[in-house]
């Protein structure tokens, strides 16, 4: 018994022990660079990039259900972030989720897993629903934390740093924009990914304290992105990826030129802050690029025409950028183009279209506030404290469960040992008696075989007496016998002595002396007594 329990038990352990390995390795370079070309396409190309990874991954034979995994994230992504096909995002995610397991312990695997969960995370907050984004950011981050990977953990933290951004929070958005630049900065990926993440942080940052009234530090942050990127461009000058991604770049440094222009235009500093908000809509403006940059900050060169009170030139800006919100619309510019408009109205003293422009303005300020309110009374901290309780709460109850079962196994096991000692020493009881039992046989065996011994001694001693004394009755039995034969001998040879009658009575006692003789020859063999021990 204790024998099977140790294998089994080893068993048990090697299972446990045992190294789990993914399952999509030997294709894992021709995906990276599948997914590596699709990170090449920008502008209007952003389009095409489900269509080219779904003929890539054809030419894949066989491809993994870690292979498919990477793709539906990456698809999940892009519908997310470049084509804004919420629904589509969704179901990729969800595919992600449904071709690996939750309770994996490879690396690998649990990246893509927490990615696919962030990305419903994202999709959550798109759709207002704040409550539920957290629930996903918070899974997102457990499994994570199980990966032991700071690279990692940085989508967690980018996340949490746009929620308290879009809370207003930015003395709390900061430092997750800090730690997710800085752990970005160690990590072993792809140059060109780790560029536009880096860049981006820095600009965050920049806005944080644009918003904060901490002018000084924005310009500084506007001006640590601007040399990140002239490090970056000159040390990657000769990759063919830096080059082909020329209108992203020039794109970033239109970005943080007008959030440095913003930052100087609140400093009074107008003259640089125009000078660098009409070079920033001037490069995003150009065909190809994302039209959202050129919106908003033709938006903040309004707000600086209005100050000073350029209200021709404010006119032709409000007109371009109604033209562009009509063929791109924006909410958010929408809002802030209304507001301006207001405040342009309200410029050339003109009260009737700047009271219709203000009503404008705030029905649809008042309508995005209900939107955001949600968000703007969540205490993300408390909202996590919360959600670990709970998790720790379902944690402790599954670990009473757990100690549940492995308290009735203990409680089999036991009974079972104790019924198996139970069996083991009535059977030594049983077999002790038996022991005895056998003892006592063998000794009244022992007893009887002595008094056989005793007795065939005794027997044998009597048979050698008994030969003895028939030896010694033969021998005296032999002389008469002989006289005899010889008085018959003799008579018979006399024929005139004796009569007819007579001589057959002689002929019978000599064959009987005779018969007597032999007899008594046969009990003086000296190998009688022998045949009489055998």
């Amino acid at each position: 018994m204790r024998k099977y329990s140790i294998i089994l038990g080893w068993l048990f352990s090697l299972a446990c022990s045992s190294p789990y390995r993914p399952d999509g390795e030997k294709n894992a370079v021709k995906v990276q660079q599948i997914l590596a070309t699709a990170d090449t396409y920008t502008g209007t190309m952003v389009d095409q990039i489900p269509h080219f990874i779904d003929s890539a991954f054809q030419q894949i034979h066989h491809p993994s259900r870690f292979d498919m995994a990477r793709k539906y994230d990456y698809l999940a992504s892009c519908y997310f972030t470049h084509q804004k096909n919420y629904k589509k995002a969704w179901a990729y995610s969800d595919s992600v989720l449904s071709v690996l397991p939750d309770s994996t312990r490879f690396p690998a695997y649990i990246k893509i897993y927490a990615s696919a969960v962030l990305t419903q995370g994202d999709l959550l907050i798109s759709e207002g629903k704040f409550n539920d984004a957290i629930l996903y950011y918070y899974r997102g981050r457990q499994f994570m934390l199980k990966t032991q990977d700071t690279c990692n953990f940085t989508e967690y933290s980018k996340r949490i740093a746009m929620l308290y951004y879009m809370q207003g929070r930015y003395r709390d958005a900061i430092p997750y924009f800090k730690e997710t630049f800085d752990a970005r900065s160690h990590c072993p990926e792809n140059s060109w990914v780790r560029f536009a993440e880096q860049q981006g942080q820095l600009n965050n940052i920049a806005w944080c304290y644009n918003y904060l009234g901490q002018l000084d530090s924005a310009v500084y942050y506007c001006d640590s992105a601007m040399r990140y990127i002239d490090r970056s461009i000159h040390q990657h000058r000769s990759d063919p990826v830096y080059i082909q991604q020329q209108s992203y770049i020039q794109t970033a440094i239109a970005v943080i030129n007008g959030t440095k222009g913003e930052a100087l235009r609140l400093k009074g500093d107008e003259k640089n802050a125009e000078q660098l908000l009409r070079e920033a809509i001037r490069i995003t403006g150009q065909k190809g690029y994302d039209i959202r940059f050129s919106q908003g900050t033709t938006a903040k060169l309004i707000s600086l025409l209005l100050t000073q009170h350029r209200y021709p030139e404010v006119r032709e800006q409000l007109i371009e950028l109604r033209q562009s919100l009509d063929q791109h619309p924006n909410i958010q510019y929408e809002l802030l183009w209304r507001e301006k408009q207001w405040l342009y109205y309200d410029g050339l003293r003109k009260p009737l279209p700047a009271f219709a422009a203000l009503k404008n303005y705030l029905q649809l300020k008042d309508s995005l506030a209900k939107v955001a309110r949600p968000l703007r009374v969540i205490d993300i901290q408390n909202q996590f404290n919360n959600i670990s309780r709970r998790y720790e709460l379902t944690l402790l109850k599954k670990q009473d469960e757990l100690k549940t079962v492995y308290l009735t196994i203990a409680v089999i096991v036991f009974a079972m040992a104790l019924i198996v000692l139970i069996l083991v020493l009535m059977n030594n009881s049983r077999s002790k008696r038996q022991l005895a039992e056998l003892d006592k046989l063998n000794k009244f065996i022992t007893e009887q075989n002595d008094h056989m011994k005793e007795s065939l001694s005794e027997l044998e001693q009597s048979q050698q007496e008994n030969t003895r004394m028939m030896k010694i009755m033969a021998h005296d039995l032999r002389n008469p016998v002989s006289s005899m034969l010889g008085t018959t001998e003799y008579l018979s040879s006399y024929k005139d002595l004796t009569q007819e009658n007579a001589r057959k009575q002689l002929t019978l006692m000599k064959e009987a002396g005779w018969k007597a003789l032999k007899l008594i020859d046969e009990l003086l063999r000296p190998d009688i007594t022998n045949a009489g021990k055998q």
